[in-house]
């Protein structure tokens, strides 16, 4: 289940999205200003106002899921994701790790065919 807020004022100008899923919200505990005196709600309210941008470190390897090729991407904050092909095949740390690979990143990944099961040998008892 999900709730809409009713955000003050300045989250609204910073376009936060009022929804949230029930498991992210947690019971408001007022805070004590005798602990933090000179708090001001700017202060509180500053999301976001130093941008950080991570950026792709490497591309670690590759797995499939519901027949589409999904890769791990090492981001410069530490994170190691999973990312569908429609967000790596631009970058550049695509390209290396199909290099390194022996990988023609023009032609599309095929998902490897399972190997045939050899049947097993069967004794024959004599007589």
């Amino acid at each position: 289940a999900a709730y809409i807020l009713e955000l003050p004022p300045e989250l609204v100008k910073r376009k936060l999205h009022p929804t949230f899923h029930v498991s992210l919200l947690r019971e408001y505990v007022e805070s004590d200003d005798s602990k933090f005196p000179d708090r001001r709600l700017d202060d509180v309210l500053s999301l976001g106002e130093e941008t950080f941008e991570k950026t792709v470190n490497e591309i670690v390897g590759y797995q499939w899921a519901d027949g589409k090729p999904v890769f791990l991407v090492n981001w410069s904050d530490g994170l190691t994701t999973q990312e569908h092909y429609q967000t790596v095949v631009h970058l550049q740390a695509f390209d290396e790790f199909c290099d390194a690979r022996g990988i023609n990143p023009k032609r599309k990944l095929r998902e490897p065919r399972p190997r045939r099961r050899q049947p097993a040998a069967r004794r024959v008892h004599q007589p």
